[in-house]
């Protein structure tokens, strides 16, 4: 069974799969390509006290090349999420406190429920340790400088310089 399809420039730089230009050309235009936001705002639903923590979390995941338009409502959808967790969390240590299994066992399937969403979130953005494995980023490769532009250069500086 194949495995998931690889972009194109993940592709050429593991250098295993040899394509022609026309292979290169097709597949380049049947991908995706997200555009990554100059500027991280945070979607107006999203609560006050969770857009700074969107603002920096969208900022070092577009700095790591995981973050683009198409990410953002994940990303909201991640805090809020998490956000509940924590609640749900507080409300289950509240009710261990109690007597009452019943209260127990209600805010235990909630914190649950949140922790699923949250985990779901996390995995689609390359949060959790899982998923960053399971991603291929291409290594940038510098461009190797041609001996004969490099020859004219140094000429051209040669000349400058006399």
């Amino acid at each position: 069974m194949p495995g998931p399809r690889e972009r194109l420039e993940v592709l050429e730089g593991k250098g295993r799969k040899h394509l022609t230009k026309a292979e290169k050309v097709k597949r380049a235009a049947g991908e995706a390509k997200p555009e990554i936001p100059k500027q991280i705002r945070a979607p107006n639903y999203l609560p006050e006290d969770l857009r700074p923590e969107y603002v920096e979390l969208g900022k070092r995941l577009r700095d790591c090349g995981l973050f683009t338009v198409l990410d953002a409502d994940v990303l909201a959808r991640y805090l809020m999420a998490r956000k509940s967790w924590l609640e749900a969390t507080r409300a289950v240590f509240e009710a261990q406190k109690t007597e009452d299994l019943k209260r127990q066992d209600d805010a235990s399937r909630i914190q649950d429920r949140f922790f699923k969403q949250c985990q779901r979130c996390a995995s689609d953005l390359g949060l959790t340790v899982t998923s960053r494995c399971r991603l291929v980023l291409p290594e940038s490769k510098e461009p190797e400088e041609n001996p004969f532009e490099a020859m004219l250069r140094e000429r051209q500086e040669a000349r400058s310089h006399a």
